[in-house]
């Protein structure tokens, strides 16, 4: 074990020192040891690992990506919160990154946390929807507002006019399909003020030229 610690700090410094090391590998390997090592601080090899990712260009961010939000599960003292945003971060710096895949994972991370707040997790994702030009802002819509009603203290309120502000911005998303979503929301929501939400979708329907007014006020 002792072996073990004093070879992890090296592991990652020779990648940067050998071009010819692949990076993929040799993290792999050093990920997986301190697994192994229960006093090794897992919260600060991970951000060297990611930070590694950026500076390897043939490094497939997806595959490393999903480990190391993998191992943030099996840490029980990984500030899951902390390690969510460095990875979304990284979505938007990686190119060839599918937004799409990599949002949904760590959604569904968010629901295996009991310490995350989803409220904040949940606008930084749809953030990042706006961010991307080929992420299809239909397919994640549904995901986030599920997550409302799964999430105890998430405010409803707040997070349904920020989709609902998507919408607009969005010329190839089905207003009356999202629409409809929304408003069933409304109903399940107790807290939610039906009558000012029920306003906003009504407005929204008018500014959507190829929105059915009619079925949408019905």
């Amino acid at each position: 074990m002792s072996l073990s610690l004093s070879i992890l700090p090296y592991c990652p410094h020779l990648v940067l020192l050998s071009p010819s090391c692949p990076t993929v590998s040799i993290l792999s390997y050093c990920l997986h040891l301190f697994l192994l090592s229960p006093s090794c601080p897992t919260v600060s090899i991970l951000s060297y690992c990611l930070h590694l990712v950026l500076l390897s260009p043939s490094c497939p961010t997806v595959f490393i990506l999903s480990y190391c939000l993998h191992l943030a599960l099996l840490s029980p003292s990984c500030p899951t919160v902390s390690i969510l945003s460095y990875c979304l971060h990284l979505v938007l710096l990686s190119p060839s990154c599918p937004t799409v895949s990599i949002l949904s994972y760590c959604l569904h991370l968010v629901l295996l946390s009991p310490s995350c707040p989803a409220v904040s997790i949940l606008s930084y994702c749809l953030h990042l929807v706006l961010l991307s030009s080929s992420c299809p802002t239909i397919f994640i819509l549904p995901s986030c507002l599920h997550l409302v009603l799964l999430s105890s203290s998430c405010l409803t309120v707040s997070i349904l006019p920020c989709c609902l502000h998507l919408v607009l911005l969005s010329p190839s998303c089905p207003t009356v399909f999202i629409l409809s979503y929304c408003l069933h929301l409304a109903l399940l929501s107790p807290s939610c003020p039906t009558v000012s939400i029920l306003s906003y979708c009504l407005h929204l329907a008018l500014l959507s030229p190829h929105c059915p007014s009619v079925s949408a006020l019905s």
